[in-house]
């Protein structure tokens, strides 16, 4: 026998979603049809208790990282959720991680939220995300924001951080002073720092006065080298022909070879290392780095660590056809 839903059950359910309706309209037809309302009454509890939580019910900084609910909105922040993990970080972490949020990050920290109840230092977060941020088109109160973070946060000091902040967009917008004040303070001292800090920064500040403080506090591009070359590396893969010099004079061997990233890996050749396929971005930016290395004193002769039968050269015309030929025609080439 076919049953109608109660007054109450009407009223309640003309406030769900057109979705909701449509369906618990569904399942109920199914079960009368086949006469068990029981049935029909779970299925539509079990439909609900699945549905994600209305925008409404969600605390202020979940509402504003939810996708569903819509962009982030300044000043809609409260002052009780902004120390409250949500998706298991805190959310500084996550504004920061997220470049269409980057701007909510002064509501944050004008509201309360402290990096110290981060698990994930947020500028940690953000170099993680963005290697080198468009830092000279944030809005003011978003770069005090970074400013405040790499100052007050001791988590920010990190090997992709440093990074962050010594690229060519933070230099353009005036925040290497911030690792400046870093090697001032102390920071960066190799006995304090689990991370090469010659090694992660920037190839472009390679040339900063404060390199020469870390120099001269102790910091030894031999041992960066040995125990991290990928800031000699990036220096190949950008073409940046002077960070290739500088870390050729201070290790005058990696103009040959270059330790091995550890256990199981051989030494490498930064010439055929250039020849990779993917390695530069572009055919200019992988000449010049080839002609810098050749300059220095590499040699297209040189033999493979890991096929000595397969000489650099030999490499270089099965990967990179046309700069093989190119790089035959430099003088330095047929000098040798």
């Amino acid at each position: 026998m076919f049953t109608l839903p109660s007054v109450q059950a009407i009223r309640a359910i003309r406030y769900l979603p057109r979705l909701i309706w449509v369906t618990l309209g569904t399942l109920l037809l199914a079960t009368q049809l086949s006469g068990c309302m029981t049935t029909a009454v779970i299925l539509a509890t079990q439909y609900v208790e699945k549905l994600p939580t209305l925008c409404s019910k969600l605390s202020s900084v979940e509402r504003a990282l939810t996708e569903r609910c819509g962009p982030y909105k300044p000043d809609t922040l409260l002052a009780k959720d902004v120390n409250t993990t949500v998706f298991e970080a805190c959310p500084l972490t996550n504004f920061a991680r997220e470049p269409a949020r980057w701007h909510g990050l002064p509501e944050l920290l004008a509201k309360g939220a402290t990096p110290e109840r981060c698990i994930q230092a947020p500028l940690l977060a953000m170099a993680e995300k963005t290697p080198c941020p468009a830092f000279s088109q944030m809005a003011t109160p978003t770069l005090e924001a970074v400013e405040w973070l790499a100052v007050a946060d001791a988590g920010s000091i990190s090997g992709p951080v440093l990074h962050m902040l010594t690229c060519p967009e933070a230099e353009k917008a005036g925040l290497s002073k911030l690792v400046a004040q870093w090697v001032q303070q102390g920071s960066l001292q190799s006995n304090k720092t689990p991370f090469s800090v010659l090694s992660n920064i920037h190839p472009s500040s390679l040339g900063q006065p404060w390199v020469n403080d870390l120099l001269a506090a102790g910091h030894r591009p031999a041992q960066a080298i040995a125990n991290d070359a990928s800031g000699f590396e990036r220096a190949l893969a950008q073409g940046d022909v002077e960070a290739i010099a500088w870390w050729i004079n201070k290790v005058p061997s990696l103009v040959h070879r270059a330790p091995a990233k550890g256990a199981g890996f051989v030494p490498w050749l930064p010439l055929a290392r250039t020849m990779s396929p993917g390695f530069a971005a572009d055919d200019a930016t992988r000449l010049r780095t080839a002609k810098a290395l050749i300059d220095s004193g590499a040699s297209l002769n040189a033999s493979l660590p890991h096929a000595r039968h397969i000489t650099v050269n030999d490499y270089a015309r099965s990967m990179q056809p046309q700069m093989w030929a190119a790089l035959q025609d430099l003088p330095s080439t047929q000098a040798r």
